[in-house]
Order: structure tokens, then sequence, then C-alpha cells
């Protein structure tokens, strides 16, 4: 009887082997299913980070963004409350229209000057999301690969679990 439960336990997927090798196989396909999911477990945690690194630096230009235009907003009432005061100063057409003209072009300029700046700043953000977002993308990329590997795995392992439950039984 021992002969026979140890011919059916070494038998498995048509091969003879010892039941120690058996389970030594098991365990290192279980070991290399532990190690993959470690691994992919890791690198999740690690795309979690870059996408929150991702999102700070958009958050970052955000600011500085509004810091820019309400900075801008300040300086232009700065300036209306100022020029308020030289457009109640002319005493004719030609220095009320001259002290107009002085005022449109000055507020052209601050407005250009603004937009460069936040042209900059935008151009910053998204070339510093962008680099965030290659990043990210080429490691779930990897981590699809890792993932694909622990599946491989794991069926590799149900497919041993069920050659070995069956020489068991027959």
């Amino acid at each position: 009887m021992t002969a026979a439960r140890n011919h059916g336990a070494a038998r498995i997927g048509g091969k003879v082997g010892t039941p120690d090798l058996t389970a030594d196989r098991m365990r290192r396909i279980f070991d290399a299913s532990t190690d993959q999911s470690l691994f992919t477990v890791a690198r999740a945690t690690r795309n979690l980070d870059m996408l929150i690194q991702c999102g700070n630096a958009m958050a970052e230009g955000w600011r500085a963004i509004l810091e820019e235009w309400s900075s801008t907003t300040l300086e232009v009432t700065r300036r209306n409350m100022s020029d308020a005061g030289r457009l109640a100063e002319c005493r004719s057409l030609d220095a009320l229209l001259s002290c107009q003209s002085d005022i449109v072009r000055d507020r052209i300029e601050i407005a250009q000057e603004s937009q460069a700046r936040i042209s900059e700043v935008s151009s910053r953000m998204a070339n510093g999301s962008l680099a965030w977002i290659n990043d990210l993308s080429s490691a779930v990329t990897a981590d699809m690969e890792a993932l694909s590997n622990a599946g491989d795995n794991l069926r590799e392992t149900e497919a041993a679990a069920v050659r070995v439950g069956q020489a068991l039984a027959g």
C-alpha cells in the first residue's frame, strides 16, 4: 500500500518523481508568485507616489498662475487709482486724450507682461507634468508586464496543484 501511495504521489503530469521534488517545485512556484506580488505592490506604490508628485507639480503651477493674476490685478487697480487723479487734473481735451492714450498703452503693456509670465509658468507646468506622465506611463507599462508574469505564475501554480491533486487521487 505504501508503494501504491508513493507511486500515485510521485506520478505528476505524466512524469515520475519523488514527492519531495514535487513539494520543492510547488514551494518554488509559490515563492516566485509571492516575490512577484511583492514586486508588483512596490511598483504600484511607486506609481502612486509619481502620480501624487505630478499632481503637486500641477497644483504648484496653478498656484503660480493665480499669484500672477492676483498681483497683476492689484497692480492695475493701484495704477487705475493713480490714473484717475491724472485724468481729473487734465484741463484740455488734448491733455485728456494724451493721458487716456498713455493709460491704454500702459494697460496693454501690463497685460502683455502678465500673459508672458503666465505663459512661461504654464509651459514649465506642462513640461514638468509631461515628464511625470511619461515616467508614469513607462512604469505602468512595466507594471503590466509584471502583472502578466504574476498571472502566469499563478496559472502555473494552479495547474501544478491540480496535477498534484489528480496524482494523489489516482
